[in-house]
């Protein structure tokens, strides 16, 4: 017999969009005098301004239909004289030892070139929100350092070899020569050596024409100077992994079956790439001549349905909308209504958010499921449903890690 108790409610969740999605919920516990407490990780506070990924404005997000909250570390945790609804927002720092006073300074263009000329190793990042000139990519050309291209910048170089695996880049920042200064030209990088450059690393780091970094720590310039991009070193004519034969062997693997999928895809349809796992796989797998579509704001997959629906209904071109099973369940509600007729939904369902199996965190944030997407799809001529191998993938990964 079930019993239906005062008992508070309790809802957690992790940072960013996570948090904006309890604000329904949040409403109409304020109306109906609802016991529930909404517990929500936050951040480091050294991060906040930054842009960092999935750093908002947590703290007052829900304003006026808060009756009592808690805005700080755990270690400094205590609320008494709890009244309902209630928000409990903890900042939370794995870095160890934690950075010591990091400052976001403004330098000018003679500056940002005393930098470059004294640079030894040098790294330049490409990424979305980037719009260049024929003569600055030409520029760009021409620089005697590496240039890592995010596939969402949708930016090519002529002559230049540039690089494309996160891991390239990681194994020279841990290597006996690692790059001393790392500019970013674009919003805040889904590469890992950005969350890395915040906790391991001290290398000096520029942002091109944009006061936000993605880290607690560095410089930016308010515009993009690439003519002061003057270089004595050379760069490190870094060699990309070899892939193809792991790729083979594993044909059954996330990134074999998301390969397939990119191989078929024309050069001039549009791809939209879903956050966590798939915007990853297309870098590994970068470059390619279609144009790239993400959302990268605060990297939530709240909503990537109905964008790349938004995508598709602006355009004649055939959108391809690539994304992982939680993806898909979080903006299933889009699949009943009109779709328009040139676009394609690839879900690469792995049975949960396997990206939780890449970082060290508790296994539980996995959200293992046993849900049949084909019920919900099996009559839709657009969707499309692929089931990799999940002790594939864990070998694939356990293979190119030690590549």
């Amino acid at each position: 017999e079930s019993i239906i108790t005062d008992l508070p409610v309790v809802v957690c969740v992790t940072s960013g969009t996570a948090v904006a999605e309890c604000l329904p919920a949040v409403i109409e516990a304020f109306y109906s005098n609802t016991k529930l407490i909404i517990l929500s990780a936050d951040r480091p506070l050294r991060l906040k301004n930054t842009r960092a990924p999935q750093t908002i404005e947590q703290d007052g997000i829900f304003k006026d239909f808060i009756t009592s909250k808690y805005s700080s570390t755990v270690e400094e945790f205590k609320l008494q004289n709890i009244k309902f609804p209630c928000h409990i927002n903890l900042y939370i720092d794995d870095v160890n030892p934690k950075p010591i006073n990091p400052e976001i300074k403004k330098i000018n263009e003679s500056e940002l070139f005393d930098l470059c000329s004294n640079s030894k190793h040098a790294l330049l990042v490409i990424t979305h929100g980037v719009d260049l000139s024929l003569e600055e990519l030409k520029f760009l050309d021409c620089l005697s350092i590496d240039i890592f291209i995010e596939a969402t910048s949708n930016i090519s170089l002529d002559s230049k070899i540039p690089l494309y695996q996160d891991k390239t880049i990681l194994d020279i920042m841990r290597s006996n020569n690692p790059y001393d200064l790392v500019l970013k030209l674009g919003r805040t990088p889904t590469s890992k050596l950005w969350r890395e450059l915040d906790a391991k690393f001290d290398t000096t780091v520029v942002s091109l024409n944009n006061p936000y970094l993605g880290i607690s720590r560095g410089f930016y310039t308010d515009k993009n100077y690439i003519s002061s991009l003057a270089f004595k070193s050379n760069h490190s004519k870094a060699k990309e992994k070899n892939i193809s034969d792991l790729i083979d062997r594993y044909s059954h693997c996330e990134l074999s079956i998301f390969n397939k999928i990119l191989v078929k895809i024309p050069s001039d349809d549009y791809v939209y790439i879903g956050n966590s796992m798939p915007i990853r796989y297309l870098q590994m797998l970068s470059p390619h001549e279609f144009k790239v579509f993400a959302s990268r704001g605060a990297n939530g997959i709240d909503g990537q349905l109905s964008t790349a629906i938004g995508l598709a209904r602006a355009t004649n071109k055939t959108v391809h909308c690539i994304i992982g099973d939680l993806t898909f369940l979080y903006d299933i509600s889009v699949t009943f209504m009109q779709l328009p007729r040139n676009i394609k939904f690839h879900i690469i369902n792995n049975k949960g958010g396997r990206i939780f199996e890449r970082v060290n965190v508790s296994k539980k944030q996995v959200l293992e499921h046993d849900i049949d997407l084909n019920a919900f799809i099996k009559n839709m001529s657009n969707f499309f449903d692929y089931n990799p191998s999940n002790d594939e993938t864990e070998k694939f990964w356990e293979e190119y890690n030690l590549l």
